[in-house]
């Protein structure tokens, strides 16, 4: 899985400086959005196009097809000929993913997901927006998911990094430190 998600950050770069090149960033973006919501909707179609078995050749007339139907850019059909002819389609998943991120940060634009037992207020959002935004010069979107589970506080996660401070990692903590104690 880990070989996986590294090819599928390659293509998505490599799918993001083509792009960016040819000055079709959002393009791109929306051809992928589309194509991911067509392949989803069909469980054959997503069969047929992640399968091994199908061959190359038949793939890639299919997606070629695909790619017509839904007026994509020409850095896309040429992005998706090349995963098909290499058998690479299987990586479009983390592809649908990567990309998306990528166009946010080159925007400077990052998504927190703040965990917390209840649900914030809308003053706690706008400080600890504008706390991230301070800390990372990055216009931050705040999402505020409800996990009743943490009991109190907050696990934040932006980018790669998560902190958290709920008070059920601060009670298993402290159970584990009590027993080394015994």
């Amino acid at each position: 899985m880990r070989e996986q998600t590294a090819i599928a950050r390659r293509y998505s770069k490599a799918l993001f400086e083509a792009a960016d090149e040819a000055g079709t960033l959002q393009d791109v973006a929306q051809d992928l959005i589309h194509l991911h919501e067509l392949i989803e909707g069909s469980p054959d179609l997503r069969h047929f196009i992640y399968s091994k078995v199908v061959p190359a050749d038949a793939v890639e007339k299919i997606v070629a097809e695909l790619c017509e139907k839904l007026s994509c850019h020409t850095v896309t059909k040429g992005f998706l000929s090349l995963l098909a002819q290499k058998r690479r389609l299987n990586h479009l998943v983390g592809i649908f993913v990567r990309y998306p991120q990528l166009l946010a940060l080159q925007r400077k634009e990052m998504t927190a997901e703040a965990i917390t037992a209840i649900k914030m207020t809308n003053e706690q959002q706008k400080n600890l927006k504008q706390i991230l935004q301070d800390r990372t010069g990055f216009q931050v979107t705040i999402m505020n998911e409800i996990d009743p589970t943490i009991l109190g506080g907050m696990v934040l996660r932006l980018g790669g990094f998560e902190a958290d401070s709920s008070l059920k990692t601060q009670l298993y903590n402290l159970r584990l430190s009590l027993q080394e104690v015994r």
